[in-house]
């Protein structure tokens, strides 16, 4: 058996974070991670109404374009 991961990078994308996450937890995956590059809280808000234990949130503030 594999186990298949999906990551859902998110930046002001309040539109379609719920679609993109309901349909990764549709599917057979082991975990569902959504990285939020500093976007605005409706995303943080969008992702913690989902009670999945394979769904992980991270956040972190938006460092720009590399150098």
């Amino acid at each position: 058996m594999f186990s298949v991961s999906v990551v859902i990078p998110a930046y002001n994308c309040q539109n379609y974070i719920r679609h993109a996450i309901a349909s990764a937890l549709d599917q057979y995956v082991s975990e569902v991670i959504v990285g939020n590059d500093g976007s605005v809280a409706v995303t943080q808000r969008i992702v913690q109404q989902f009670d999945d234990d394979n769904l992980l949130y991270i956040f972190r503030q938006n460092q720009g374009l590399p150098p």
